[in-house]
């Protein structure tokens, strides 16, 4: 009877252990937390010098065409070189988000999302009539496009380094920076995507209607290669913002970049608007509008989503553009080690 009790006890006392090493394994490979903490707000003021916000301005030149005029894609550039035709110009801008990665002298490289300062080339607008589908009833041409960042003491001109449109991922280069005081690269590591969880208290940075706000959220189920999603409220101009996690480390909790805010909640598409002046004049709108049309670019963003472009994807962004970056001086061993797996 002794021995049965003892038996028993012995493989209750396993039992525990086993369940105790189970929960202890399970523990160590939760990286990031659930939840907020205290003392965190000296870190989230540290991110700020890193945050910036890259506005892009571009130039069109615009032809308007009567259907009268036959206007096709095959024969528009001799028409309006024969024509003499002029056009009218339309500008056009956008406004992102994005965080200093490196500094070397006086250059600063800026991650971003790619989409903020892509334009296509030529768009051009049809005649919305049967049997002339064809007719180009407007037409805009780039002429000239331009990124910087304006802080309190100048403005940086940046020039696109490198890009994957794919993954909505941009490196912005500046030069001549001046003002290393208010522009400073990142002082947190990259984290590891593959090791986030749902539920994961996240931090979102960035410049929504131009203004510099932190947001917070957490990771939600829905997950593809190489992003996920967060519930945190996407607005214009938080296309690029840093996404940071909190890290379970020793002496105590930190951030880690886990990602960039990038677009996929939105769609853009090419709208006829009329000019600027008409939309503020007084006209009978009853009656057909005969001013000057104008193509603008318009964003259907899907509010309450945000999709996050994850580390991992662009730790091998950066792996695979090494060369172009190092070229320039810039040195990110210390963020991105080795390639790793999209997750």
């Amino acid at each position: 009877m002794n021995g049965k009790i003892y038996l028993l006890v012995l493989l209750a006392s396993l039992f525990i252990v086993s369940c105790f090493s189970i929960n202890q394994s399970h523990q160590k490979q939760k990286e990031y937390l659930n939840y907020p903490i205290n003392n965190i707000n000296k870190d989230l003021n540290n991110v700020f010098p890193s945050l910036v916000m890259p506005q892009c301005y571009v130039t069109y030149r615009q032809y308007n065409f009567k259907l009268s005029e036959n206007v096709t894609k095959k024969n528009i550039d001799d028409f309006i070189t024969h024509q003499k035709k002029q056009g009218n110009i339309n500008r056009q801008n956008s406004v992102g988000s994005g965080i200093i990665i490196a500094s070397q002298g006086d250059k600063i490289l800026i991650l971003s999302a790619a989409h903020i300062y892509n334009y296509p080339q030529k768009i051009y607008h049809n005649f919305n009539k049967k049997n002339y589908q064809n007719n180009i009833s407007v037409f805009a041409q780039k002429v000239a496009q331009k990124q910087y960042i304006v802080t309190n003491n100048e403005i940086v001109t940046l020039e696109k380094l490198v890009q994957d449109k794919s993954k909505d991922i941009v490196l912005l280069m500046g030069k001549e920076v001046t003002d290393t005081i208010s522009l400073a690269e990142i002082q947190y590591k990259f984290g590891n995507s593959s090791q986030i969880e749902v539920g994961n208290y996240i931090y979102l940075f960035g410049f929504p209607t131009g203004k510099e706000i932190i947001s917070n959220g957490i990771i939600s189920p829905l997950k593809y290669k190489g992003e996920f999603i967060i519930n945190t409220p996407f607005n214009k101009g938080m296309s690029g913002g840093a996404v940071f996690g909190l890290k379970e480390s020793t002496p105590q909790v930190t951030l880690e970049l886990l990602g960039i805010a990038n677009s996929a909640a939105a769609k853009y598409s090419y709208l006829l608007t009329p000019e600027e002046e008409a939309r503020t004049k007084d006209y009978n709108r009853n009656l057909p509008y005969r001013g000057n049309i104008f193509i603008k670019r318009k964003s259907d963003l899907k509010y309450g989503i945000t999709y996050v472009t994850g580390i991992n994807s662009i730790k091998n962004f950066l792996i695979d553009n090494r060369k172009i970056i190092e070229q320039e001086g810039f040195n990110l061993n210390h963020l991105i080690g080795a390639e790793i797996e999209d997750k």
